[in-house]
């Protein structure tokens, strides 16, 4: 499989779906960590389930979308997010300590991209083949 079928419409789509889940999941782990609801302590495990569920979910749609190689895809996502995060990183006024928590990240955002792979993709049954009657032929009639 090249990297052109790899990169088709259904990684990008797969790509956008992750950072959509992962901007509106940390949208939500802050709003807890505002409220109260979680103690500060809880947050760096909180991104990580993030994570993970972002590159799921990501994953999935790009199995789902596209056609062969649901495990390639589905880890094409998480290149792309995991990108996007060092990206991020990078970019910031803060220095990058990958020491406090980024090994952990980094195993949920590929486990993540792995486990959508792994779940590939369901098969769908065949319908049978539309019988028509051709002219002259009689519908069947129960008996009673």
């Amino acid at each position: 499989m090249s990297w052109k079928q790899v990169a088709g419409r259904g990684t990008w789509l797969g790509a956008a779906v992750a950072a959509l889940v992962l901007l509106a999941g940390l949208g939500v782990a802050a709003l807890l960590l505002l409220r109260g609801a979680v103690p500060e302590s809880a947050m760096r495990p909180l991104v990580w389930i993030v994570a993970g569920a972002a590159c799921f979910c990501g994953g999935r749609a790009a199995v789902r979308k596209g056609g062969d190689g649901a495990l390639p895809r589905a880890l094409a996502v998480s290149a792309c997010v995991y990108g996007a995060m060092w990206l991020a990183a990078l970019t910031g006024e803060g220095e990058v300590q990958f020491a406090q928590g980024g090994t952990a990240l980094t195993c949920a955002v590929w486990g993540g991209g792995l486990l959508a792979g792994l779940v590939g993709v369901r098969r769908r049954k065949k319908k049978p083949a539309d019988r028509r009657r051709r002219s002259g032929e009689r519908r069947k009639r129960a008996v009673t």
